[in-house]
């Protein structure tokens, strides 16, 4: 009998406790996203896996923290076991966001490490270059949340004033800061451009250099206009540090 050769696919949903309704919400949309992704490719979904973010595995980290492997894999068995059913059955893990696979650089590694073939059906394009960059900027929006957290607490410590003040700025600083690389890193034309910023520049390229190579490639900015040295380096400061 001919075995098929139907593309195979294990789902991995992550909800969070917090609201019932929300969670709910939730899961259908992941839920929806997934099973349409697998329809529009042939695909048959042999598994799926439902994670429950609760306080023991939300991600979370402290500003400063030193992450370790370990304790992420710990908080993750419904992960676990969810790459080892896709890698004893060859198929690939899809989830809708690649945050439901992991927030952690640490974590991600590992899990490109083991060998199985993982995809967002969010950005269902992306390599494994890019679905890292994506979860670098998911990490540090945490520690940038910690962080904030932690000058929040302080601040109701200090006296009223200029010291408060300048606090706040630097609070509004980095929620700008924040915003405009998320914006970087959803902006479709950003994310095409961002494989030859981040490869060239760190590897010896000038920012002309790149500049020169995007505008012959075709590719343009987020407002639609040629890429200059100086556009090439506030896209590799906000994508690929």
């Amino acid at each position: 009998m001919k075995q098929s050769t139907k593309p195979k696919y294990v789902a991995l949903y992550r909800v969070s406790t917090n609201n019932q309704k929300e969670r709910k919400l939730g899961l259908l949309s992941q839920r929806g996203a997934i099973a349409n992704y697998i329809k529009a490719n042939n695909g048959v979904l042999l598994n799926q896996f439902e994670e429950i973010q609760s306080a023991g595995n939300k991600d979370v980290i402290s500003y400063g923290q030193e992450i370790n492997l370990d304790s992420l894999l710990r908080k993750r068995p419904v992960l676990q076991d969810a790459i080892e059913y896709a890698k004893a059955n060859k198929a690939v893990l899809l989830v809708k966001e690649i945050s439901r696979l992991t927030r952690f650089s640490l974590l991600y590694e590992y899990l490109a490490a083991t060998g199985v073939e993982f995809l967002s059906t969010d950005y269902p394009t992306d390599n494994s270059f890019m679905l890292g960059l994506r979860v670098k900027f998911y990490e540090q929006e945490i520690q940038d949340i910690s962080k904030r957290t932690k000058a929040g607490l302080s601040k109701s410590t200090k006296a009223k004033g200029v010291k408060a003040l300048e606090n706040l700025s630097k609070i509004n600083h980095k929620k700008r800061i924040a915003v405009l690389r998320s914006n970087a890193l959803n902006n479709k034309n950003n994310i095409r451009a961002a494989g030859y910023v981040c490869k060239m520049i760190n590897t010896g390229s000038t920012y002309q250099a790149v500049a020169d190579v995007l505008n012959k490639e075709g590719f343009r900015t987020s407002r639609g206009k040629a890429f200059q040295p100086t556009t090439v380096k506030r896209l590799y400061d906000r994508v690929c540090n």
